[in-house]
């Protein structure tokens, strides 16, 4: 099957401009991919595939649109995501040079003991890299590893169900 992908046919009847995840057959459904400008949550158990489909959104999105990415990892680390995601052939090291920045966000054990956890540095570190390699795709991977951890019940659902994870969205 051929589909063009032009930014034209990437909008779908709304006129919502999309970018596409170059998952075969998911931007066909979609009609385009994921909405440009917003956030997606991509929600499910444990070992469905979230991580997998979000770092293939930003690979492909390098790969086909030349959009760089940036990679939170909020449970396993950069390091292991890279090695996991070789089985798949992706060039993660060619593309990690100037398209792709991973960012290990694990909270350190000693500031979960103290109570002294804050996402502060760790975001404006983010906007920094992101202003700097002008990135237009960003996934935040186990976000519910830290909305555990946030004193505050409203942002954790007033639990941790373990389900949220991928979050994608556009700088």
């Amino acid at each position: 099957m051929n589909v063009d992908h032009s930014a034209k046919d990437r909008r779908n009847t709304s006129n919502l401009l999309k970018a596409r995840t170059g998952i075969e057959g998911f931007d066909e459904i979609t009609r385009g991919g994921l909405p440009r400008g917003r956030t997606t949550l991509i929600e499910g158990g444990p070992g469905c595939g979230k991580t997998i489909m979000s770092l293939q959104t930003l690979v492909r999105g390098a790969q086909l649109d030349n959009e760089p990415g940036i990679f939170v990892a909020f449970e396993e680390s950069a390091e292991r995501i890279v090695a996991n995601a070789a089985k798949f052939g992706w060039d993660l090291p060619k593309l990690q040079k100037k398209k792709l920045f991973f960012l290990d966000a694990q909270p350190k054990p000693e500031l979960i003991q103290s109570g002294g956890f804050d996402l502060g540095g760790m975001l404006a570190a983010l906007e920094a890299k992101a202003r700097e390699i002008k990135a237009r795709r960003i996934v935040f991977d186990a976000v519910d590893v830290v909305l555990t951890l946030l004193n505050d019940p409203v942002a954790s659902g007033g639990k941790s169900t373990g389900c949220m994870n991928g979050c994608w969205g556009r700088t």
